[in-house]
């Protein structure tokens, strides 16, 4: 009994002019029809829903992962050939696959070791740098050997050189007791700069106790309002002014173009001011924007002291206290 199945393949150059000579279709890709007579062969086939058979000898399920296309240099003069020629088409990629394996794992060995035997090289150079690293004080500067990545704790590289662009290898071990250091370290400093703000904090209460307010220093009649973080780094222009009400501003303190001091010698005690920073992007549109707000305490040659406030409204009912 012969049976017919729908076939697919593919012809290289040479397939494709040998097809040309047999007086069949050329074309890259070939679609035809086979009979079989012999049924041991229909396990090689696709049995379709409609109960038609088929065989794609170009990506059919007979077609291993990572198999290259199959090219035939000729037509296939029957269905078993073209069978016999598959088979053996999967056994190449099946063993180029297993040799690719084997080349792959080899080279991770290698690789392994290589990364291994360095390790090994560089580890009693990894231990002197951590003994020295070790017994620094908490505060000191890094040594130019450690290098802190993105300054993270949990991240570090010792550097095979000073100046150099290398590194060398550590090992876990030596990675976590290098990593206990920058951690105290850490922790060293945060305590070092809150015991700093608090002595601050602590420092400009008392100026306020004493004084009624913040003391700015005061140079040819020109205050830069600096030292209490009212304004922020790259701010392209800065202004202030004396306001009377909770809006608008009656007068601006005159100031030279470019310059961040302002003429405070007219000032006058209980007088309300506002300070205001910004800068533009590209776009014109602001950025960086602060605002401050205070009352004059006293304003003398040599300095002025202002009652600072976190509003208008606060600041209007402060100086409204304030003894002239």
């Amino acid at each position: 009994m012969n049976v017919n199945v729908n076939v697919k393949y593919n012809l290289s150059q040479a397939g494709q002019k040998a097809a040309i000579m047999a007086g069949k279709p050329a074309t890259a890709s070939v679609t035809e029809v086979m009979s079989v007579d012999d049924l041991s062969l229909i396990d090689n086939l696709t049995i379709n829903t409609d109960g038609t058979m088929s065989l794609n000898a170009d990506t059919g399920s007979r077609k291993a992962y990572g198999d290259a296309t199959l090219y035939l240099d000729a037509p296939p003069s029957d269905l078993a050939t073209l069978l016999s020629i598959l088979d053996a088409h999967h056994v190449a990629n099946a063993e180029m696959q297993a040799s690719r394996v084997r080349e792959s794992e080899e080279k991770r060995a290698a690789e392994a070791k290589a990364a291994q035997d360095k390790l090994d090289a560089d580890s009693p150079l990894v231990d002197a740098i951590l003994e020295e690293f070790e017994a620094l004080p908490l505060d000191a500067p890094l040594p130019v050997t450690i290098d802190c990545v993105g300054n993270a704790i949990y991240h570090f590289r010792v550097r095979a050189a000073v100046g150099a662009g290398s590194y060398i290898s550590s090992s876990k071990e030596q990675k976590d007791r290098a990593n206990v250091v920058l951690a105290a370290r850490a922790k060293a400093k945060a305590e070092a700069d809150a015991a700093k703000a608090a002595a601050k904090e602590a420092a400009k209460k008392a100026m306020i106790a004493e004084h009624g307010g913040i003391v700015f220093p005061v140079e040819g009649g020109l205050c830069g309002f600096t030292g209490q973080s009212l304004w922020l780094r790259g701010q392209s222009k800065r202004w202030v002014g004396i306001f009377t009400a909770p809006k608008g501003i009656d007068k601006f303190l005159d100031s030279a173009r470019g310059e961040f001091s302002f003429s405070v010698g007219k000032l006058e005690r209980g007088d309300c001011i506002q300070g205001a920073g910004f800068d533009t992007n590209s776009r014109g549109k602001r950025r960086s924007e602060t605002e401050w707000f205070g009352v004059v305490v006293r304003c003398s040659e040599t300095e002025i002291v202002i009652d600072l406030h976190d509003s208008r409204s606060a600041t209007i009912k402060a100086a409204a206290k304030l003894e002239k």
